[in-house]
């Protein structure tokens, strides 16, 4: 979707929690999670969620520093000396 960067983390929550809102309130009305109405109200719901749950892994990769035992002694990881079987 467009203009993703336009709409910020307080109002993505808000136009989130108001989907789900409508689409409760919705199913109680249709009687149905097949009906139409409900089906495109609930995709709405999963595009702003799965964008809401890219914004916070994209956070976590920020705030990880870039270091590991891996990166550290990149010769250490994976030799034979460090997977030998009991």
């Amino acid at each position: 979707m467009e203009g993703w960067r336009a709409i910020n983390h307080e109002d993505l929550s808000q136009i989130i929690e108001n989907l789900q809102k409508q689409l409760n309130e919705l199913v109680k009305q249709k009687g149905s999670l097949t009906d139409c109405a409900v089906l495109n109200v609930s995709q709405e719901l999963d595009r702003y969620i799965v964008e809401s749950q890219r914004r916070i892994l994209e956070s976590r990769k920020e705030s990880i520093p870039f270091s590991s035992t891996f990166h550290q002694n990149p010769g250490k990881v994976g030799t034979s000396d460090t997977m030998k079987r009991s």
